[in-house]
């Protein structure tokens, strides 16, 4: 329906078409995961395959990077792997490990579940390598949670699991001290003091923004893909060589912007 009082509407069409994208994939797995005959188990290797070459190839960036320079902050950003920025990268990683937590829960050989534990310890240490700080605390919940839900169901193999995370903290602080101008308590201490970061105080903007246009507009919105657009009139005062603040940094808050509640809720 916001096609009808979009701005921009190939900004409508390019973004309806990645959300359908998404509608079909959902139906796709749901077609999948309702054949009796197949195992879903076989299913997850899918993501764990994924996950390994991801992890392969964010390290072959590390080591290319690091054998003639010192790894900074500025080179942290080079780690893209087949995404376009690190952050896609380390999210790309973090979806995925709730799959390999999943997998060493099932009965198999002993030596899947060494596999599994690491490329669980590889794919932590990127992360936290990745110095995506939403991410690591994103990944920081999912063990717990993780945790949490082996205790409750009185899992064996929690206590491998409890190892497990020990080698990934262990692993952790390892790779980001390997060549690195910054050391781990440093990026974390980063998330702490968010209120003196540039990136963090810019995408809490970016959130006021969001929610003042979404009161001022509560039932029509700019119309699907069009906040990029509408975006500018906010932050024409902080806008520096053109960047326009084409992203809310918050899904739920920019189909907000651009649906309206209703759209927001539906979302």
């Amino acid at each position: 329906l916001s096609f009808f009082y979009s701005k921009n509407i190939p900004e409508y069409i390019i973004v309806l078409s990645e959300y359908s994208l998404y509608f079909i994939s959902i139906i796709l797995l749901i077609v999948i995961a309702s054949i009796n005959k197949l195992n879903v188990n076989y299913l997850i290797l899918m993501p764990i395959a994924a996950l390994f070459i991801e992890e392969c190839l964010l390290i072959i960036n590390f080591l290319e990077l690091t054998s003639y320079k010192i790894f900074n902050n500025y080179e942290v950003g080079k780690l893209k792997g087949f995404s376009m920025n690190k952050n896609i990268a380390s999210a790309s990683l973090l979806i995925k490990i709730p799959v390999i937590l999943y997998a060493l829960s099932i009965k198999k050989k002993v030596v899947f579940d060494v596999i599994l534990s690491v490329i669980l310890i590889l794919g932590s240490g990127l992360i936290v390598l990745g110095s995506a700080r939403s991410i690591i605390l994103g990944l920081l919940l999912v063990l717990i949670l993780s945790v949490f839900l082996l205790v409750f169901l009185k899992n064996k193999k929690v206590i491998v699991l409890f190892v497990g995370l020990i080698l990934v903290g262990i692993s952790s602080a390892y790779l980001i001290n390997l060549n690195t101008d910054k050391n781990l308590v440093e990026r974390i201490e980063s998330i702490q003091n968010f209120e003196n970061d540039q990136s963090s105080s810019q995408r809490l903007r970016y959130y006021k923004h969001g929610v003042n246009h979404i009161l001022s507009n509560p039932i029509i919105g700019t119309g699907l893909g069009n906040w990029k657009i509408e975006s500018i009139k906010y932050d024409n005062k902080n806008i520096i060589q053109y960047i326009v603040p084409y992203n809310l940094h918050n899904d739920f808050l920019e189909v907000g912007t651009e649906l309206g509640i209703i759209g927001m809720i539906l979302y």
